[in-house]
């Protein structure tokens, strides 16, 4: 029978302080994306914005990592503002 602690050093991996932060701020930058589009009653700005701004903090905080994969943080956000503030545009013109 192998030693099960030779399974485990294969399994077990390392995770950083910047790993968990960039996980939360992918994760808040998706939220911002998929609720950006909701501007009944300005809810956007209590549901969605203040994710955007937390992944925009984070974001600045974990980019002195220098990973390629932090790149993808402000594409989302970015991403999420297009799609707000072009759906917030076509609310007002409806409304108009």
């Amino acid at each position: 029978m192998k030693n099960d602690d030779d399974f485990f050093s294969v399994v077990r991996m390392k995770i950083s302080f910047y790993d968990i932060l960039f996980t939360t701020a992918v994760l808040f930058a998706a939220w911002f994306c998929l609720a950006g589009w909701l501007w009944m009653y300005y809810v956007n700005l209590m549901i969605a914005y203040p994710f955007g701004l937390a992944a925009l903090v984070i974001w600045i905080f974990i980019k002195r990592d220098g990973r390629k994969r932090n790149r993808m943080i402000p594409v989302l956000l970015v991403a999420g503002l297009t799609i707000s503030l072009s759906v917030l545009f076509f609310y007002w013109a409806r409304t108009l």
